[in-house]
């Protein structure tokens, strides 16, 4: 019985190596999600908008309409997790993948966001009474 085919085992044309490198990287389990953040290109200095699609503790996957080359060195803000240092893993069909240089925890990203209390100061005016009270 024959082995399978390098061209069966190759997807999106990558060569076996790329291949088992993108498994191992892949290892931790991913979270799907729609999230806004934001990318910013450290050769360029350019902020750029990003919508995340999937995160783990090694990477994630996002949509963004500037185009970025495999290997850029990119900082992302992302709600929850904060700032994060990573490089461009792989781009294409308007889609990228960030590998992070230190794994976080992609839960910190699905946490809700709190909105704080407001806080509603009552000016002095001529008196402090509820109209209508009567006092004895």
């Amino acid at each position: 019985m024959e082995g399978p085919r390098s061209d069966e085992n190759d997807s999106f044309g990558l060569d076996a190596g790329a291949e088992a490198a993108d498994a191992h990287q892949r290892s931790a389990p991913r979270t799907s999600m729609f999230l806004q953040a934001s990318i910013l290109c450290m050769a360029s200095g350019e902020t750029h908008a990003l919508r995340v699609r999937n995160i783990s503790s090694g990477g994630l996957m996002a949509e963004c309409a500037h185009d970025f080359a495999t290997g850029d060195r990119v900082e992302l803000d992302v709600r929850g997790v904060g700032k994060q240092a990573g490089q461009i893993a792989w781009t294409g069909h308007g889609k990228l993948g960030v590998s992070f240089d230190d794994p976080i925890n992609p839960a910190l990203a699905r946490r809700p966001v709190k909105a704080e209390p407001v806080r509603v100061r009552h000016q002095a005016q001529g008196h402090s009474w509820r109209p209508g009270l009567r006092t004895r």
